[in-house]
């Protein structure tokens, strides 16, 4: 007890006390309310995650597909440069290179590769050579971009 004034980081400290019972203690339910308004930013993130997860429940889940089985055979009359096109819009040099091994698969080319040793042994690197089987008369049943790979133009 003091009768002086308080000064700076000074401090009283009062305690009070009385029987259990004769204030009846507050229901969980309304401690957790009180608590969550008075810290209300705690709830954002759980909102947020009830929320997100209904909109990926309803919308955001993968549709149950069929399996998907590979196909080995390019549909009938196209050529590998011609879905590889149709898949990408663009004529890459993947597409190209299958064109020039399914015209060896088709007996039109045959391609023979070599290992080369460069640079006292270090460096290794293949180099390939094409051979022509069949005469210009027998290229002619193929389509225009297939009989380009035949000519030697630079």
């Amino acid at each position: 007890m003091t009768t002086e004034t308080l000064g700076v980081r000074e401090g009283m400290t009062i305690s009070m006390a009385w029987v259990s019972g004769v204030i009846a203690r507050p229901a969980s339910y309304v401690t957790m309310v009180r608590f969550f308004s008075a810290n209300w930013i705690f709830l954002v993130p759980i909102v947020t995650l009830l929320v997100m997860y209904g909109l990926w429940n309803a919308r955001g889940q993968n549709p149950s597909r069929l399996a998907i089985t590979p196909q080995y055979k390019p549909p009938n009359g196209m050529t590998p440069v011609e879905i590889g096109t149709l898949i990408d819009n663009s004529p890459d040099m993947c597409d190209i290179t299958a064109s020039v091994v399914d015209l060896a698969v088709r007996g039109h080319l045959k391609i023979e590769g070599r290992e080369q040793m460069g640079l006292a042994g270090w460096l290794k690197g293949n180099t390939y050579s094409f051979e022509l089987l069949k005469e210009s008369e027998e290229w002619s049943e193929l389509t225009p971009h297939e009989r380009a790979v035949r000519r030697r133009d630079p």
